[in-house]
This record gives structure tokens, C-alpha cells and sequence, in this order.
């Protein structure tokens, strides 16, 4: 990540992720032997190339190009932004301040990251299973706790589009 980022510029991301972002937290459980595992994900989603020209500049990360799907005339190829799995923690943590409707999801996510542990076998990825009952009880509850958020917004827009009709 760019060691010059400015508040402008962290409001302009905020501004993104608010708008066409995606920050989500993942539970699964591995069939064979049940160690359960927590991932997470920043993503904005965009048409524009400047735009995620300027965010990899800026902030890191990597762009890539999702085609457009023959199933679904109506969704147009995008461009998604995500920030290297390493500085996912560092970038929600001064992000946060500029966050509005996101900001707990931002605050949680980072929670959850903060439990990982280096063993140097690509850590920051994926939720390295655990056996420490204490953190996996913190990401439970963080994950509980975004997923009854993300549930919230989904009732809200399902009754907002209701309303509509």
C-alpha cells in the first residue's frame, strides 16, 4: 500500500466501498474434519478502468476483469479492486474513521483479520484454523454479529423494494 495516503484519498475510497464496495466475512466448515474456518473480502466493483487504475495506484491491490456471463445478458463485464490480503488489516484500520454505513462491517472484518496468525503459509488469505477456543469464539461472534447486519440491510431493501410496488 502507497505509505503517502492522504485523507482526500481515504475519502474518496471510503466514498467507493460505501458505494459499489463489498466487505464480507465467510464461515465454513471443513467436511472431513470440522475445523471451521473465517475468511474475509474487500471489493469494489466498477466499469471504470481509471477508477481501479487510480485505486491499485493508490492503494494497492490487484484488478481483474470479470467477463460478462451469457446467462445473464443484463450484467455487463466489471473491473473488481481488492487490496493485498496483507494490508487488508492496516488500510480497514485508517479507513474506518471515514466509513459510514460499512463502518462495522469494516470494524469487524478487521477484528477477525487481527486473529490470524503469521505462519508464513499464505496467513493472510484464508482463516488459519485454530484450536484456540478463545479466538474462535471472538470470530464467531464477529461473524454472528456481521452476518445479523448484513441480514438487517437485506430485510430493509427487500421491504424498501416492496414498497415500490
Amino acid at each position: 500500500m502507497n505509505t503517502e495516503v492522504n485523507v482526500i484519498n481515504l475519502s474518496y475510497l471510503a466514498a467507493f466501498l460505501e458505494a459499489s464496495g463489498h466487505i464480507g466475512i465467510y464461515r465454513y466448515t471443513n467436511k472431513k474434519n470440522g475445523d471451521v474456518y473465517y475468511t474475509t473480502s474487500v471489493r469494489i466493483h466498477n466499469q471504470d478502468e481509471r477508477l481501479m487504475r487510480w485505486l491499485q495506484e493508490t492503494f494497492g491491490g490487484y484488478v481483474h476483469k470479470v467477463k460478462e456471463n451469457p446467462n445473464y445478458p443484463m450484467y455487463r463485464p466489471e473491473l473488481i479492486w481488492c487490496p493485498k490480503a496483507q494490508d487488508i488489516v492496516e488500510l480497514g484500520s485508517i479507513l474506518s474513521p471515514y466509513m459510514f454505513i460499512k463502518k462495522r462491517d469494516l470494524e469487524l472484518m478487521v477484528k477477525i483479520r487481527l486473529t490470524y496468525v503469521n505462519n508464513n503459509k499464505k496467513w493472510m488469505k484464508s482463516g488459519i484454523s485454530t484450536n484456540d477456543y478463545e479466538v474462535i469464539e471472538q470470530r464467531e461472534i464477529a461473524y454472528k454479529e456481521f452476518k445479523e447486519i448484513f441480514e438487517q440491510r437485506l430485510n430493509h431493501k427487500r421491504k424498501h423494494n416492496r414498497d415500490k410496488t
